[in-house]
């Protein structure tokens, strides 16, 4: 899900009909990275999840801050939505759960 991957105008397709399909579909994907990980994390390992923030360093990035990003952004920047998600994946992940 990048802008770098966006749609070129294909025959008798308007240029605005192209981007706006691909702009929704950027958007949809990134809904769906955001919502598989909120289930993963708080709904299918929710003691994993729970033991992992609760030891979280005064000094870290509170990997719950990355989902709160990645939610502020899904509606406007995919791309930066997806980045948080996947750094939130990330954080969760060197801790030992999976996100």
């Amino acid at each position: 899900m990048h802008r770098d991957n966006a749609p070129t105008v294909a025959s008798g397709q308007s240029s605005d009909e192209s981007v706006d399909l691909w702009l929704a579909r950027e958007r949809f994907q990134a809904y769906l990275l955001y919502i598989a990980t909120l289930l993963r994390s708080f709904h299918e390992r929710v003691p994993e999840t729970i033991d992992q923030l609760s030891v979280v360093e005064d000094t870290a990035e509170n990997p719950v801050q990355l989902l709160a990003d990645a939610r502020a952004k899904v509606s406007t920047d995919s791309a930066l939505a997806a980045a948080a998600v996947d750094a939130y994946s990330a954080a969760v992940s060197s801790a030992g759960v999976e996100g």
